[in-house]
């Protein structure tokens, strides 16, 4: 069963440190922006851009996905959306507002294509809803708990500095754990190499 293998365990929680930078920068992206000197109209712009760019990247990242490791392309990107987080806390400006949205989007964007074509790869059609239902569990506990604690340490210091720090931190570590997603050996396969 595909839930035994170490490697379904390692993706969920890659693609779960992304879906908790995602979930983070949805609730609280604009407010930090509105705490450092942008309007509102601008933050929310520079989410809208965000998002477009991470809209057109997922063709990027389906087409890389395709070429090398998966596991490798997943680290890369998940470290690009983290990036993305720890430079939020940087902008003061429309210009690095825009640097932000290009890292964060791609590493966002391009994520996405190649962590459902790797569990696909990895575990075969016939279990897919179930591996993708198991996996959004683990998902969404990390959504859930991200805006939570970058609300709860922005309440204590009433400045996102170390929230986003943390978050980047936290996605950066959890993208480590696709390196240690390989490809599992079918029971098949075992038994004929044995």
């Amino acid at each position: 069963m595909c839930i035994r293998d170490r490697s379904f365990w390692y993706i969920s929680i890659g693609h779960g440190a992304s879906a908790m930078l995602t979930s983070t920068m949805m609730v609280h992206l604009i407010l930090a922006f509105k705490n450092q000197g942008l309007t509102i109209e601008i933050a929310a712009l520079i989410w809208g851009i965000s998002m477009g760019i991470g809209g057109i990247s997922q063709l990027l990242g389906g087409i890389i996905g395709d070429k090398v490791t998966k596991r490798y392309a997943l680290f890369f990107f998940g470290c690009l959306q983290a990036i993305g987080v720890a430079l939020a806390v940087t902008v003061t400006s429309i210009w690095s507002a825009l640097i932000f949205a290009t890292i964060y989007g791609m590493g966002f964007g391009a994520r996405a294509p190649i962590t459902t074509a790797m569990r696909g790869e990895y575990f075969g059609r016939k279990s897919f809803g179930k591996i993708m239902g198991i996996s959004a569990i683990i998902m969404m506990i990390m959504t859930m708990i991200g805006p939570v604690l970058a609300g709860t340490l922005f309440d204590r210091q009433q400045d996102y500095t170390t929230a986003f720090v943390s978050m980047a931190i936290l996605g950066a570590f959890g993208s480590i754990a696709f390196l240690f997603a390989k490809k599992p050996i079918h029971p098949a396969q075992r038994s004929t190499n044995h």
